[in-house]
């Protein structure tokens, strides 16, 4: 995936490579991988995928550091390169559904603070709305979805994503917490407009909430 040179290396993946983990993917019962938008390489995975029996859901990487709310010749750049991008795909027969997007809405707090990051984030789903949109233009069959990450934030994200982005059809959620995990119907029941939900990512618990991870003195 993009964004995270550090642990990957920026390899490309062969084919050899992706027939042997789709391979292996398969056989331990799975049915669907998840990929954001990697560039040319990703034919290969798509025809990999096609060949094990494997669907995927293909996602458009949006940054979590720009300003959405002012900064609209960037925004305009992104949406061109997803034009291209979705013509391209939208024909392969493994793609089961497109996702806008990776817990960027609740990452744009690491770049801007109160008020303006809630500016920011209404101008980001507006966004994804935009791209929901021009997907729906060229692939009017295909679910569209939105990836958010569990926190304390989650209802406002969900509120956020019903509101303003009525073109995305099924809300991803990404929950890492038992606790989080039990109590996440009842909270996109009440804030998510009754759509569907899918877990797009979970495991063990995380690093990250000190009220849920216990962390020794140092750590």
């Amino acid at each position: 995936n993009p964004g995270h040179d550090w642990r990957d290396g920026s390899k490309v993946l062969s084919k050899r490579e992706l027939d042997k983990d789709f391979s292996s993917i398969k056989a331990m019962g799975a049915n669907t991988i998840r990929r954001y938008s990697g560039g040319w390489g990703d034919y290969n995975l798509f025809n990999a995928a096609d060949k094990a029996g494997l669907k995927v859901i293909y996602g458009l990487w949006l940054p979590h550091d720009i300003d959405y709310a002012g900064d609209s010749s960037q925004l305009d750049e992104l949406e061109k390169g997803f034009d291209d991008l979705i013509a391209n795909l939208k024909d392969e027969p493994s793609l089961l559904a497109w996702v806008i997007g990776n817990e960027t809405w609740g990452g744009l707090k690491h770049t801007y603070d109160q008020p303006y990051l809630t500016e920011v984030r209404w101008a980001y789903v507006q966004f994804v709305e935009r791209l929901a949109r021009r997907i729906r233009t060229v692939d009017p069959n295909r679910p569209i979805m939105v990836a958010c990450e569990h926190t304390e934030e989650l209802a406002g994200a969900l509120s956020d994503y019903t509101r303003l982005a009525p073109t995305v059809n099924v809300l991803g959620i990404n929950s890492f917490y038992r606790e989080h995990l039990e109590n996440l119907q009842k909270t996109v029941a009440e804030f998510g407009d009754r759509k569907p939900y899918v877990v797009t990512e979970f495991g063990p618990d995380g690093y990250w909430h000190s009220d849920y991870s216990p962390r020794s003195p140092g750590g």
